[in-house]
């Protein structure tokens, strides 16, 4: 199902504010392509006024939005996500057939781009997949991850750890790229607020440490997360010198419950603050003045090390995933949370923390995505629909 225009058309998919501030790196620059045409879908949370309508946020960064595709319901629990799933599938096969695009971009795991994925496949469109090969064994989203790898043709990894994971799936090493992660381009890229700029833009006081604190469900783990959000909630009571800024959970299972939790904990604690959506730059500013980052996000894994912040990744959502030195693993108790945040607090951490090296590259990740699809695209026989799978070698495993 090609085009027939002059320029190939890429179709880009963003259904929560976690994956649009890092395919923002891409969209920008595939803007100022002069060989490629977008396309850009809006779908999942970005419409939810329950999320916070994030879709704001997309146009007023100017972005062109082509399509928009309403398919969460307000039931976050099993049932309700499997028919936003399904609702999901139907409204992408729709949009997909109408937009006819060459190549359809997506990233990460999450459900509403699960449900995209398949829709392209079954429309024989073919699929550039970012940030494949990582590993979160406590959710669906690992399964959901693969999945969408062995629909893909092309492979844009954030490490070279990821990039072996994904030829190990059986995919061919010429179609993996290690471009880095996407999150970095926003750290280094954007014009971030300054403390005091934060302080008037959000009403806050920022004079004492600061602690950034996300917390989402772990989507296996689904009877315990209440119960390990207290455990986080408790720990954080030790530290009443500190600010403590929330960000809001994603679109999951009990994420209704997570969220209202944390939001009667904001109102019992003067120096305690909870934001439906900060905004890429402002979340990306508040990161880089943290003094720790504290949750179960992959922010705290990617982004932080980059901003030079220690971070506590606390329970099992990010087990599997390759993790810098200032990342402190600990389990879902308050004792270890205090002992890890004032571990990070401390000189030598901090100090060691300023010196690592990270393996997620350097920067630029959205630039080299758009390099390699302008080259790819630009080839005569794509033959992106016809895969054969890549053995390795198994005696040298």
């Amino acid at each position: 199902m090609m085009n027939t225009s002059m320029k190939p058309k890429v179709c880009v998919i963003s259904g929560s504010r976690a994956d649009y501030g890092l395919l923002r790196n891409i969209l920008i620059p595939l803007k100022k392509s002069k060989v490629i045409d977008t396309q850009f879908i809006v779908t999942g949370s970005h419409l939810s006024l329950r999320h916070g309508e994030t879709i704001h946020e997309i146009i007023e960064d100017g972005i062109t939005i082509d399509e928009e595709m309403n398919i969460l319901s307000d039931d976050d629990s099993s049932t309700g996500i499997a028919k936003s799933f399904s609702k999901g599938l139907e409204q992408t096969t729709m949009v997909l057939s109408k937009l006819n695009p060459d190549i359809v971009l997506i990233l990460g795991d999450r459900y509403e781009i699960f449900a995209t994925a398949i829709a392209a496949m079954i429309l024989n469109i073919p699929i550039a997949h970012c940030h494949g090969g990582e590993s979160t064994q406590a959710a669906i989203d690992e399964a959901i991850r693969h999945s969408i790898t062995k629909m893909s043709y092309l492979h844009f990894v954030a490490a070279e750890d990821y990039k072996r994971r994904v030829i190990q799936l059986g995919e061919d090493p010429k179609r993996v790229f290690f471009v880095g992660a996407l999150g970095f381009d926003s750290v280094k890229n954007l014009s971030l607020f300054t403390k005091s700029e934060l302080e008037q833009r959000f009403e806050i006081s920022l004079e004492k440490r600061l602690l950034m604190i996300t917390y989402h469900s772990v989507t296996l783990e689904r009877d315990q997360n209440i119960n390990n959000l207290e455990q986080i909630l408790s720990a954080l009571d030790e530290f009443k010198d500190t600010a403590l800024i929330f960000s809001s959970p994603n679109a999951d299972h009990d994420g209704g419950k997570i969220k209202a939790r944390i939001e009667d904990y904001v109102k019992r604690n003067t120096n305690a603050y909870f934001f439906e959506s900060l905004g890429q730059r402002a979340y990306v500013s508040f990161l880089n003045h943290a003094d720790c980052v504290i949750g179960n996000s992959s922010s705290g894994i990617f982004e932080a090390p980059f901003c030079k912040v220690g971070s506590v990744n606390i329970g099992n959502r990010q087990r599997g995933r390759i993790k810098p030195k200032s990342v402190i693993d600990v389990p879902n108790d308050s004792e270890s949370i205090v002992n890890a945040v004032k571990r990070v607090f401390s000189k030598d951490f901090r100090e060691d923390t300023l010196n690592q090296e990270n393996p997620f590259g350097s920067g630029n990740a959205g630039e080299k995505i758009v390099k390699i699809l302008e080259k790819e695209l630009s080839k005569s026989n794509k033959g992106f629909l016809k895969k054969e799978f890549f053995d390795i070698d198994l005696e040298n495993i």
